[in-house]
């Protein structure tokens, strides 16, 4: 079964100072039509010309999306109660995205970006875990 999904993309020119050189560009693609995903979701990511893609970017957003982080004023509340401004995040991700805020991040992925995913449960560390939908096979194509 084939299906369709149309995004578009767009670029902005991704510079490592005002007036510098352009050393990147910020991708954007925005699902226009999809079957399998949720329509109109817009997310960003960065390219450098130098190293390829960057694996943390736009992470920031997902995580405030998802209530892994909390904006608190003008800074970021992680999960372990410490709070800092977005840019010290974003200039060392290594740092505060650990293997375990990225698998939660993983986790919530389905819930922010797929249909029917919104049915939660929650395990005995009330962390809440998105459940995939069952498929009804009366619909289904034969």
């Amino acid at each position: 079964m084939l299906h369709h999904q149309f995004v578009f993309l767009s670029k902005t020119k991704e510079k490592e100072e005002k007036g510098g050189p352009v050393v990147g560009g910020l991708l954007t693609a925005l699902l226009t039509k999809g079957r399998l995903t949720i329509e109109q979701k817009k997310v960003q990511t960065r390219l450098f010309f130098s190293s390829g893609l960057d694996q943390y970017y736009g992470l920031v957003d997902i995580a405030i999306d998802a209530g892994i982080f909390t904006k608190f004023s003008t800074k970021i509340k992680l999960p372990d109660d410490t709070t800092h401004f977005r840019k010290h995040i974003e200039n060392k991700p290594e740092k505060y995205f650990t293997p375990d805020i990225l698998r939660q991040i993983d986790e919530a992925c389905p819930s922010l970006f797929c249909y029917g995913s919104d049915i939660k449960e929650y395990d005995e560390e009330n962390i809440i875990i998105p459940i995939k939908p069952v498929k009804d096979k009366s619909t289904s194509d034969k």
